[in-house]
């Protein structure tokens, strides 16, 4: 009976792209050859390695959903044992979600995004605020400038005696 699993493995670094998609191909051959089901691929590309493997810092890797029963599962990890390129592979059983498990991901990655969405426009707002904040404080700044500007220009004699006298008349 098929059950589905994650296949993970890691092909040497040194191999060029051309020998990457002969060992991808094989692999993938293998695993319909012998009655197996790929449901998903995807190709990490090259990482770093959490510690040497045959001299080797960084490696390939693969990751394959696949549908197969435990024989062929067997035959797999022997036949990739063998491949030179692959330096680890693992095989681990994977459950299968229900529709109503995917909804309930679905519907909190939603939420997740939406906060984050929120938390993004907080801080613009929070930056435009402190922009404003800031525009406001030069603004005085550039007022006493112009004022200081304007008390350059020379008054006559004559126009302040008449402003003096203004004033008084108002104050009495």
């Amino acid at each position: 009976m098929a059950q589905h699993y994650e296949l993970l493995y890691v092909v040497t670094s040194s191999a060029d792209d051309k020998k990457l998609k002969e060992v991808d191909q094989q692999v993938s051959d293998f695993i319909t050859q012998s009655g197996g089901l790929i449901t998903k691929k995807d190709d990490w590309g090259r990482r770093r390695l959490a510690y040497e493997i045959n001299h080797e810092k960084y490696g390939n890797y693969v990751l394959m959903e696949i549908d197969a029963d435990q024989e062929m599962l067997k035959k797999l990890d022997a036949s990739m044992q063998l491949m030179p390129e692959v330096l680890r592979q693992i095989v681990v059983s994977k459950r299968v979600k229900t529709e109503s498990e995917v909804a309930k991901e679905k519907q909190l990655k939603e939420k997740i995004e939406a906060k984050r969405a929120e938390k993004q426009r907080a801080a613009e707002t929070e930056a435009q605020i402190a922009s404003t904040k800031e525009v406001l404080e030069e603004k005085p700044a550039e007022t006493v400038e112009k004022t200081k500007d304007a008390k350059v220009e020379k008054i006559s004699l004559e126009d302040l005696d008449k402003k003096l006298d203004e004033i008084l008349k108002e104050e009495i």
